[in-house]
Formats: structure tokens, sequence, C-alpha cells
């Protein structure tokens, strides 16, 4: 290394005037270097940091060699979350982004210090990134969790405060469009919609249900004409086989055929004949086509009204399904209910109104909806309603029923032949981000039936609105209870079919497109087949 020096030194005397041989100098040193660095790091000598200055001319040359390995980088993440109704929703986001981190790479732990100040450690289990609390006390909660090998939380403490209940107010810019409609002034009030003359009833309503089995007394004479040994089936005077153990006349089910060697041993029991056709009575869907049979099991004909409801059947007794819009803000407040009836539509469906998918959970009135009752009550048109719901538990979807039932008994819609229906679907936030977009499907039904639950003790009709996917995926219907009404969204390509493939459950009003066009109204709208209700 001495040599190496004193030979620089000796090179800074001499004066070069060639500048290629001065650059032919400069590689020579930086190699010289390089290689003292190999000799050093092959014998074990501390080589972290090498810096050498080589002044041939003005240059300055640095080499610098760092063996240090840098720690894995750590996902930077952060803890947000709201309160509910009794309850509360915690979900991890991106620090930055503020999106929602749907895959966690471990099991967070999340510390829940109560208004009483117990504690209690909940984990997402699942890994989704998602954490649904329920069946809590109202109040301030103090939500911890602290940072692990894989993720770095930015906030490790979170305050939430859970609501006993969720107050909503009356939508003043829906108020103000209705008095712009009517031409009244500003400051002046405006008038209760008034309640319009119910439909006469042209057919008693009758609960639905089907007789498949009838008491028959037996013939001996015909069921031993055949003179054999063998043991005859029993039968009536009219030929009819007879069938014993007959536990359920409405049950459509396979009892055991009789034979005279029953009636010998025991005269006195019943038998039964098998109804074919069954006798039907109320709302029935036979062969994918849907009757209402009245009192005595006579067919409906010809147009009809029941439950103050109009309707329009076939000569074969099958209902005609009637044409319907459902409306809301998107259709704008220039809708011509007069030339939507011209063109044939005589239901309409109008959003009353729908909860936010902010984490407040806002309830609020459609900007439209009271001018859209007022005017389509005026074009005679049947009107049923829907709430756009975000409720996350069953107290949730009692208050949004209560919205929807006194918005209804305010605007004159009367619970005798008005149906209002809960629309259940994605929120349609960016990264499924809503308040309701990802609990689970027995929180989600639980809602859904607390709705109609509500609705049905005013005395409203009700039902649920989703999609065929959704019915089946994220809704237990087999929950539903005995009166709900199903409205499917399922809008199929090229030519519409008579019914919904491959849907397992019965439903009342068909959702055929999102692309309708209809005169009367500007734009888009959708197109649905009303059939009955329940």
């Amino acid at each position: 290394m001495i040599k190496f020096n004193n030979f620089i030194k000796k090179l800074k005397n001499i004066k070069i005037e060639s500048d290629k041989i001065a650059v032919l100098i400069l590689t020579i040193a930086i190699l010289s270097v390089a290689f003292l660095d190999v000799y050093s790091f092959a014998t074990h000598k501390d080589t972290k940091k090498i810096e050498n200055e080589v002044k041939p001319t003005s240059t300055t040359v640095k080499v610098i060699e760092t063996t240090t390995k840098e720690p894995p980088k750590k996902m930077e993440v952060s803890i947000d979350g709201y309160g509910t109704v009794r309850g509360m929703r915690l979900f991890i986001v991106d620090t930055k982004t503020r999106k929602p981190v749907n895959a966690v790479p471990e099991i967070v732990e999340f510390e829940i210090l109560s208004p009483d100040h117990k504690k209690k450690i909940y984990k997402d289990d699942d890994k989704n990134g998602v954490l649904v609390i329920q069946n809590l006390k109202a109040g301030s909660y103090k939500i911890s969790v602290k940072s692990n090998d894989k993720m770095h939380f930015n906030n490790d403490v979170l305050q939430i405060v859970v609501k006993e209940k969720v107050e909503y107010k009356p939508n003043k810019k829906a108020v103000q469009l209705v008095k712009k409609e009517t031409g009244k002034e500003k400051d002046a009030p405006i008038k209760k919609v008034e309640k319009r003359p119910q439909l006469k009833n042209t057919m008693d309503f009758v609960k639905s249900y089907a007789i498949y089995y009838e008491k028959a007394t037996p013939d001996l004479s015909l069921s031993k004409a055949d003179e054999s040994d063998d043991d005859k089936p029993l039968k009536d005077k009219d030929n009819n086989l007879l069938y014993k153990d007959v536990t359920d006349v409405q049950a459509d089910a396979n009892y055991p055929q009789a034979y005279i060697s029953d009636y010998e041993k025991n005269p006195k029991a019943n038998y039964y004949k098998k109804l074919s056709p069954a006798r039907y009575f109320g709302w029935q869907k036979i062969n994918n086509r849907v009757h209402y049979f009245d009192k005595n099991g006579k067919p409906a004909n010809g147009y009809q009204v029941i439950e103050h409801i109009a309707y329009n059947f076939d000569k074969d007794g099958a209902l005609m399904y009637s044409n319907c819009i459902d409306v809301s803000r998107w259709q704008g407040e220039h809708i011509d209910f007069d030339k939507v009836k011209a063109a044939g539509y005589t239901h309409v469906i109008i959003r009353i109104g729908f909860r936010g998918y902010a984490p407040e959970g806002n309830l609020k009135e459609d900007i439209y909806a009271k001018l859209n009752i007022q005017k389509a009550k005026k074009a005679n048109l049947n009107i049923a309603l829907y709430f756009f719901s975000q409720a996350v538990n069953e107290e949730e979807g009692k208050l949004e029923a209560d919205f929807a039932t006194q918005k209804a008994k305010e605007y004159g819609l009367s619970p005798s032949n008005t149906a209002i229906f809960i629309d259940s679907e994605s929120s349609g936030a960016a990264g499924y981000s809503g308040r309701a977009d990802k609990i689970s499907k027995k929180s989600r039904t639980e809602a859904v039936n607390s709705f109609m639950k509500m609705c049905h003790a005013t005395g409203y009709k009700t039902g649920v609105y989703a999609s065929k996917s959704w019915f089946t995926s994220n809704l237990d219907v087999s929950t539903f209870p005995s009166y709900a009404n199903l409205w499917v969204a399922y809008w199929p390509s090229g030519k519409i079919p008579e019914s919904i493939s491959g849907f397992p459950y019965s439903y009342q009003i068909w959702q055929i497109t999102s692309d309708g066009k209809v005169d009367g109204i500007n734009g888009r709208v959708d197109v649905n087949r009303w059939y009955y209700l329940k």
C-alpha cells in the first residue's frame, strides 16, 4: 500500500499534456483499488467502507460498499370503523389509499374497552380485514390493536360511539320541490297528499291452499267385480281408487292405497279419493302460470279487483302480468305519469327513501318521492314503495321500516292496497366499502326479516327486492315470512322468456331490464312484470 502511494505522488509531479494519458492512469488507479478490496475480503478484513481519493487531475474517486441488508417492509395499515345501532363495524385500511384491505397476512386481535371499562378481545379469524360486533350497549368504546411482524398500524387506538337508535329528519329539499311543482310560494305550507278512493273489490280475498284428497265411500260391489281370490283395490261408486291413512288432505303426498282386506278389518275407517286436478283456492302457481281461485274454487277470469288491486286474467284463468316501472331521483323531477300510463304501464314502484352507506348510516327521503307519489296518484297508477337498505342488523331493519311506513301514511298511501319493499343489494361504494356490503348472510337476513315484520304489523303488504344471485347467495329465503313478496331482478339478453330460469323460489314481480325506454321519462328506466301480491 505504501509503494502504491509513492507511485501516485510521483505521478502528480509529472507534467502531463495529453488528456488520453491522464484517463489511462486514472483507470489503472481505479482497478488497483478494486483489487485491494477483493484482497481485503479474502483475508477477512473489515471492508464495510473503503474510501480512496485519487487525483491525477482534479477528479475524485470514491468506492463505497455496504454489506448490511434492509429488513422486510411491513404492510402500512390503520384501523377504521364506525358505530351502528347497538353494534360496530371495524375494518383494516391501507394507510395511504384508505381503501379496505380485504386479505390480511395475520389474524388481528382487537381489544375493546367498553363504557364501563371492561376489556374484551375479538379476533378477525377469517383474515378478511373486517370485524362486525353486535349486541353492544350504547356508549363510547375504545378499540386498540398492536402491530405484528407483518403489519404496522399507524393508529393503534380508535374511539367509536355505539348508538341506541338512529334518528332521521324530513328532507327539506324534497318539500321545496313539491312546493315548486304545485306552484306554492316557498314559505307557504303544503297540504297533506289527498287519499285516493280505493278500487271496489270484485272478488273476495282467499288464503292460498289446495285440497288433494277428499273423503269417499267404498263400493264393495264394484271392488269385488273380479271373482278371483286376490285382494282387490278398494274403489268408490265412480271407480276411483281409494287411499287410507290420509293425515292431511292439503298435502300432495303419496298415501297408501286401500284394499278390500283393509275395509273388512276396519269398515269404520275413513277412506279418500285423490282429486285430479286438485281443488285450488287463492293464489296458485300451476305449470308456471299464476291463477286465482275464489272461496268455492272457481278461477278468476277477465278484469278483477282483489284486495283493491286490479288484475287481468286470460280465458284460461292465467294471470296476465301488468307492466310496471320503478323510479327514484335518478329519473329526475319531470316524469310525465300520464304518458307513462298511456304507454301501457299500470304500476309504479317509487323509492321512498334510503340509508346512506357511509358509517353514520343516516336515513333520508328520496328527493322526488313525494312529488312522484303525487303525480302518479293523479295519473291513477297503482303505487308501491321501496326503501334502499344499508341496515346491518335487526334493529336497523326495523328503523328503516318505521321510516318507510310513516312516510307512506303521511303521503296518503293506504295499507290495504300498498306494498313496501326493502331493496337489498350492494351499496355500489368503491371496494365494497358500504356499511352493509360485508355483513354476514345471517345478519342481512335478520335485517330484511325485521323490516318485513314491521311493515306487516302496520298493515302494509311487503317484500324484498334483490337480484337472482343475491337472493340465492346473500339471503336465506327459507326464513322469510309466508307473506313475503319477492321482487327479482334478472335481465336476460335477447328475447324475454316466460319465467326466470333456475330460480328456486316463487316470485311476484320480475324486473326484466334496467335499460327500458318508456314514453314520459327522459333516459332509461327499470321495467318490470308485475304478477300479483300475497
